[in-house]
């Protein structure tokens, strides 16, 4: 068994744990992957994470 959680909600908390100290130290903008490659897809993670924050701009990179 791994270390530290894994999975969807894992690494969401992951990333949420990276947002607010990003728009603390004056981040305005934040993106996260979308790839046509992967299986994921980012609208929910994009709803997650802007659901925390309402200085950051979200977007996904390709």
């Amino acid at each position: 068994m791994p270390p530290y959680p894994t999975g969807l909600r894992a690494a969401g908390l992951r990333l949420l744990a990276f947002l607010l100290p990003s728009t603390q130290a004056g981040f305005q903008h934040g993106w996260i992957f979308d790839s046509n490659i992967l299986w994921r897809e980012p609208y929910p993670l994009l709803t997650l994470l802007a659901s925390s924050s309402q200085k950051m701009r979200l977007d996904t990179c390709y």
